[in-house]
């Protein structure tokens, strides 16, 4: 589930530009001193001061090499300015800032990252650009897979008001992709569990990816309560057969799941997803309600399955055939009982017997046998008949009514989670977990 976007090239390349051009003064003379004025053409960021002859040498080398994109040579250049004794504020401005042009084109960060400490140190590069240096040196980190460096630099971007917006939003696109690869998960889902709650709040759509990310870093922490939620955000804004069948699948795989509700997880499946693409899941379908006493819908999953040709060949030809005869012999005879209409009025048999009027067409009959069952009480099972009759409801188009169900729902072996799926199909607010 893991989706991590590549990074973009562009802001390394402008920053190794904006690094490289610095319009050196010529080497100081009489006239030309240490604190003389550089020509015209040096950029605002280089102070207008001049360099000794013994560095404007290795100095220069090292500024016309970057500009071959000679990086390693252009390093070895500058340790001969390194060599230098006492330089001045200047030329440290200078050899630093080509270093970490150099370092960055390597890469070698290592030394990148102390000439940007030490260019911080001097004080004489404006904001905006070293928000630039900074952002390169994130990306740098990223590329490099030094996950926890990318994501520090990233929290340092993000934060950074002279950063330009674009620079502050690639610095929070990044941030959760380096903890979740630095193996974070923790923090990783903190920072995608804010974005989600912001885009929220704001009435916005949370992007798909982010989602993603947010349910694989839960799921890698084994958070399940946050991968679920996580998986609930994804159907709810970005609905798919594969996102509504994992968290259905992840569900119905716990441990406190109550095998009987299979059947109630696999119906849930078929309206979300508009059907049942596998065959085994429409087997077991027309298996479990034809256990349940369902036959007329037991009878219908089986004739899709024919009808679909996902019945009738494979290893499980002679099993859907048999179920086959089956059920079209339970199903006629379910079917000549509707018509005289059944005699046993106790709860149990009402619940079972509204089912079948609804799988018969015959559903608003069914509604109030089911209805009529639930007030009786006395059901060992009331919360499945209420979640039956939810569900019912909402595929009657009855969603106040099916709300009104759902939402009562309890239990804690399935019912209460599968409830809580319907609503999330119904697009309602979901109760407390």
């Amino acid at each position: 589930m893991n989706t991590v976007l590549p990074l973009r090239r562009s802001p390394l390349a402008l920053a190794l530009a904006l690094l490289a051009t610095l319009g050196l003064a010529a080497p100081a003379t009489a006239q030309n001193a240490p604190g003389a004025a550089a020509p015209a053409s040096a950029p605002a960021s280089a102070p207008a001061e001049g360099v000794r002859p013994t560095l404007f040498g290795p100095l220069t080398a090292a500024q016309q090499l970057l500009g071959e994109q000679r990086h390693a040579e252009a390093l070895a250049r500058l340790q001969e300015a390194d060599a230098v004794p006492d330089p001045s504020p200047y030329e440290a401005f200078v050899t630093e800032r080509l270093r970490l042009a150099a370092a960055l084109g390597v890469p070698d960060l290592t030394q990148a990252e102390r000439a940007m400490q030490r260019l911080a140190g001097l004080g004489r590069t404006p904001p905006a650009e070293q928000a630039q240096f900074a952002q390169a040196l994130l990306g740098a980190h990223y590329r490099a897979k030094n996950y926890p460096r990318a994501a520090a630099w990233a929290r340092q971007l993000r934060q950074d008001a002279a950063a330009s917006p674009a620079m502050r939003a690639q610095a929070q696109q990044l941030l959760p992709q380096a903890l979740y690869l630095a193996q974070d998960y923790a923090g990783a889902a903190a920072e995608l569990l804010a974005e989600r709650q912001a885009a929220e709040a704001a009435g916005q759509v949370p992007a798909e990816d982010r989602l993603r990310l947010l349910a694989s870093s839960q799921a890698q922490r084994k958070d399940l309560p946050g991968y679920l939620a996580a998986m609930e955000g994804l159907v709810r804004h970005h609905p798919s057969k594969a996102h509504w069948s994992e968290l259905i699948g992840r569900i119905t795989a716990g441990e406190d799941f109550a095998e009987r509700l299979l059947l109630d997880a696999l119906r849930l499946k078929a309206v979300v997803n508009g059907g049942l693409d596998e065959a085994d899941d429409l087997l077991t379908l027309a298996e479990m309600a034809q256990q349940a006493g369902q036959s007329i819908e037991a009878r219908r999953w089986v004739q899709l399955g024919y009808a679909s040709g996902r019945f009738g060949s494979g290893a499980q030809a002679a099993t859907q055939g048999r179920l086959r005869d089956a059920v079209q012999r339970s199903a006629a005879d379910d079917e000549a009982t509707l018509r005289k209409g059944p005699a046993a009025r106790e709860a149990v048999a009402l619940a079972s017997w509204g089912q079948s009027y609804i799988a018969a067409g015959q559903v608003e009959r069914g509604l109030a046998m089911m209805e009529e069952a639930l007030a009786k009480g006395g059901l060992k099972r009331a919360e499945d008949l209420r979640l039956r009759l939810g569900a019912a409801y909402a595929q009657a188009g009855r969603t106040d009514a099916a709300l009104r169900h759902l939402q009562a729902v309890q239990g804690g072996d399935g019912t209460a989670a599968l409830a809580r799926l319907w609503l999330l199909h119904l697009k309602q607010p979901l109760p407390a977990r």
